[in-house]
């Protein structure tokens, strides 16, 4: 016998919830993989690997949008995770202390990068350059580089919120210990 409350549901909720997340991380990946090809053409101009491998991500992450609405298997949204959290920690160490195969870039070249935004009303894009040699494998920050970073943080959560709650529990625990083992890395050994 089916009761009242068994019959009231949030509509809402029930018919949008499971279509909207997938589509919404297909939408920020899909994005992300725009801003890539976007910046392709400066990398090829500056060195034809760089724009292969970004030609190549912005491939990986047009298969993850299609892969998370057609199939948002546990498996694919892992993936995607481990996919997107990769090119997070590429990025963040191409920015901070320069990929080792890089070609190395003067502060000049640093400053005439074309995907590089500048302040309103200033000279550079408003974040400091390291100090260090001039000649050095460290690239610039810059527009392009911020939005794509923040849509590809906002995937991680949208892939960590459709994780079923096991698996999401353990993957939770999992990136949580890596972040902590990072942490006292950089703190203790790389200080």
């Amino acid at each position: 016998m089916t009761t009242l409350s068994d019959a009231v549901v949030d509509p809402v909720r029930k018919a949008s919830t499971p279509q909207v997340a997938p589509v919404t991380l297909a939408a920020l990946l899909g994005l992300s993989a725009l801003i890539h090809l976007y910046v392709l053409p400066e990398h090829l101009h500056e060195w034809l690997p760089a724009a292969v491998f970004f030609a190549l991500v912005a491939g990986a992450q047009l298969s993850a949008a299609l892969a998370v609405v057609r199939w948002p298997t546990p498996a694919v949204l892992l993936s995607t995770l481990v996919g997107t959290l990769g090119l997070i920690g590429t990025y963040i160490w191409s920015r901070t202390a320069g990929l080792p195969f890089m070609p190395v870039h003067s502060e000049a070249e640093h400053a005439a990068g074309s995907h590089v935004g500048h302040a309103i009303g200033g000279r550079g894009n408003g974040i400091p350059i390291f100090p260090g040699p001039a000649p050095s494998s460290v690239e610039a920050v810059g527009t392009p580089d911020l939005i794509s970073l923040f849509l590809e943080v906002a995937a991680i959560a949208i892939v960590a919120c459709l994780l079923p709650e096991v698996v999401r529990r353990r993957t939770t625990s999992v990136l949580l210990g890596c972040a902590l083992a990072l942490l006292v890395l950089r703190v203790t050994v790389l200080n």
